[in-house]
């Protein structure tokens, strides 16, 4: 694996690309490990009724869409999303993938 650093002035944040042949566990684990630093807890703005929310990723279950509308489920409420399904592809952690048209969810190794 190589590793390079290209350090650009003015950029307006840090910014990392993972250049791979194929998505496999250790390009996942290490796009996990890259996202969780120097994030502590990032946030969705989402909204319930007229009230906008900051909600947390790690609340978030899964996405789903009806019609035109894009939704949030958490454990206890489901919320309206403005963003597009390509705009939360970019936004989202790789614990979340996506399924099939109209759907995403979180994705979560289960210990036995």
């Amino acid at each position: 694996m190589k590793v390079k650093i290209e350090i650009l002035e003015g950029m307006p944040e840090e910014e990392v690309i993972i250049r791979c042949p194929g998505l496999s566990d250790s390009v996942i684990a290490l796009q996990n490990y890259i996202s969780k630093q120097g994030s502590a807890k990032r946030c969705l703005s989402l909204k319930n009724g007229e009230t906008e929310f900051y909600v947390p990723m790690e609340e978030i279950y899964f996405f789903e869409t009806e019609g035109r509308e894009l939704r949030a489920h958490t454990a206890d409420r489901i919320f309206f999303c403005g963003y597009k399904l390509y705009e939360l592809e970019e936004l989202l952690p790789g614990s979340f993938i996506l399924p099939g048209i109209g759907a995403g969810q979180r994705h979560r190794e289960e210990e036995l």
